[in-house]
């Protein structure tokens, strides 16, 4: 059986408890069989613009995107559901992901 992968999207700039938002997320999606490519998982301290290139890389690399909620209030998350959608990836919710 094939796996889908999926980058997990949302705001991670001014939300202080974005790490774990993000890491039930994941949890939730390996649960569901997804190969999960968790952005809090980076290295650390890599200036916007930097984190930008490696989260668009990443995504590049993915079958899929799965927005958390509250990602369209994230300019990051906002790029990246563009990214996504213009390279014809399927872009989902993460409750319909994991539904």
């Amino acid at each position: 059986m094939n796996r889908k992968s999926v980058f997990i999207s949302g705001a991670i700039t001014g939300c202080d408890n974005f790490k774990e938002l993000f890491d039930v997320a994941e949890a939730r999606l390996i649960q569901a069989g997804y190969e999960v490519t968790n952005p809090t998982n980076f290295p650390a301290m890599l200036e916007w613009g930097n984190a930008m290139i490696a989260c668009l890389a990443a995504l590049h690399d993915v079958d899929m995107l799965v927005d958390l909620p509250g990602w369209e209030n994230s300019p990051g998350a906002q790029i990246e559901h563009i990214y996504a959608a213009r390279m014809g990836k399927p872009v989902l919710r993460l409750e319909d992901a994991v539904a």
